[in-house]
């Protein structure tokens, strides 16, 4: 295995093992509301957790431009902007958590009037929102400090942090519930606990290891740079809300054809979404890497990154297809018990066997746009992929059916895909 590879490896494979304990803390808080409750309790967690998730995304520039930036300062040594990157993020993310912290109210009114549950679950919904948003500024300093990390090529810092903040929050979570028997308060209250206790391990991560790159800050001229950290996430928050705009309506234009098409298009996507688990590892590794290249004016080792880049991701994406052709009944049969999803799912085998195929290079290329600090056409491509999707779904929903969503969502993830790709292969960059 040549060096290049190794150096995506190394930054791609605990990227991966972060987002997979994603899902894990997920299962683990709906299994202590299960035991505390019936299902208001869990459909309260699930609800709340949801729309925070939901509200979180939206500062995701924060991550993304701030790998960006770290990642070429550090291709072109200049160690000193590396902690100004930082600084400046920090007060942005601080910024966004007191706004949220204001508004928190507002945001509890707004998921309740249009989640259509119960009366009982809405009350849990509200107060398991009003404690988990308490833990806003822990959770957006902790997000552009894992950033950071990622273009200072250290993910394996990342890993730590995240999974450590996870088994902290399911062992707290629980301790709350059943030790001193806090309800779904409790819940909420681990989380919160456990994102402060992982925002202090990164203060304790950067005094232990980076302590020395802040001798070479400069902070004389403090806006030096701030049109440019303002400028790329602006476009990158562009990005995330068409993202957004997708997902959401994916789901409701699904909730039309009845609850049935629901629940097993929820299922299918969830090889989508276990296949991102694996892709935005390769992709946070395109970030750092061709970054820190771009910096530090290695085009040649760009290009290798990014043709090794698109090796693996043809590579995974025949082996994903293939694992979902030939497993989709039992993963499926693990998700639920109900025998009418089971067999309906089955008619989009074909659909589930194209997502990796569809939309491996979309992964790919935002990692690799992100890194070139190319934002502006990684935004135009989600608008016009955005733009493919609506199109599709309101032209074409009353022949196609229920069908209709999951031609309309891989057409999006492709359009992603070949955009980027001709304008890479177009501007030679």
């Amino acid at each position: 295995m040549s060096d290049n590879y190794r150096k995506i490896f190394k930054i791609a494979f605990p990227s991966i093992a972060t987002n997979i304990s994603v899902p894990l803390l997920g299962f683990a808080d709906m299994a202590i509301a299960g035991h505390i409750g019936a299902a208001p309790y869990i459909a309260a967690v699930s609800l709340g957790a949801a729309m925070i998730s939901l509200l979180y995304w939206n500062f995701g520039f924060l991550r993304m431009s701030t790998t960006a930036l770290t990642a070429q300062a550090l291709g072109a040594r200049k160690l000193g902007v590396c902690c100004q990157v930082l600084v400046r993020a920090l007060v942005i993310a601080m910024i966004g958590a007191i706004l949220i912290l204001l508004v928190k109210n507002l945001i509890i009114d707004l998921v309740l009037r249009y989640s259509e549950a119960s009366v009982e679950t809405e009350e849990l919904t509200s107060r398991y929102i009003n404690i988990c948003l308490l833990g806003a500024p822990a959770s957006l300093a902790t997000y552009t400090f894992k950033g950071w990390l990622v273009g200072m090529q250290n993910t394996k810092s990342t890993m730590y942090i995240a999974v450590g903040e996870n088994m902290l929050n399911v062992v707290l979570s629980a301790l709350f519930v059943f030790a001193f028997g806090m309800g779904i308060e409790g819940i909420a209250l681990g989380t919160v606990v456990a994102q402060y206790l992982g925002a202090a391990f990164c203060a304790y991560i950067y005094m232990s290891s980076y302590k020395k790159v802040g001798q070479y800050a400069d902070f004389s001229r403090p806006f030096d740079g701030i049109f440019s950290f303002f400028k790329v996430n602006s476009l990158i928050f562009v990005r995330n809300l068409c993202m957004i705009a997708v997902t959401v309506c994916f789901t409701l234009f699904g909730s039309s054809y009845g609850e049935l098409v629901l629940a097993v298009n929820a299922c299918i996507m969830q090889f989508f979404t276990f296949f991102s688990y694996f892709m935005d590892g390769f992709a946070f590794a395109g970030e750092a890497i061709v970054g820190k290249t771009e910096g530090a004016r290695q085009m040649d080792e760009q290009r290798r990154t990014i043709q090794r880049l698109f090796n693996i991701g043809v590579a995974m994406a025949i082996t994903f297809a293939f694992i979902y052709g030939i497993g989709l009944t039992p993963i499926v049969s693990l998700l639920t018990d109900d025998i009418a999803v089971r067999e309906t799912s089955k008619e989009l085998r074909l659909y589930a066997m194209l997502i990796p195929i569809m939309s491996f290079a979309a992964f790919l290329w935002d990692g690799i746009y992100v890194g070139k600090l190319m934002s502006k056409h990684m935004s135009i491509s989600l608008l016009l992929a955005a733009t493919v999707f609506f199109t599709i779904y309101n032209t074409m929903s009353d022949t196609l059916g229920p069908n209709v969503l999951w031609i309309a969502f891989l057409s999006y993830a492709a359009t992603r895909g070949i955009y980027q790709t001709v304008v890479y292969l177009r501007t030679k960059c």
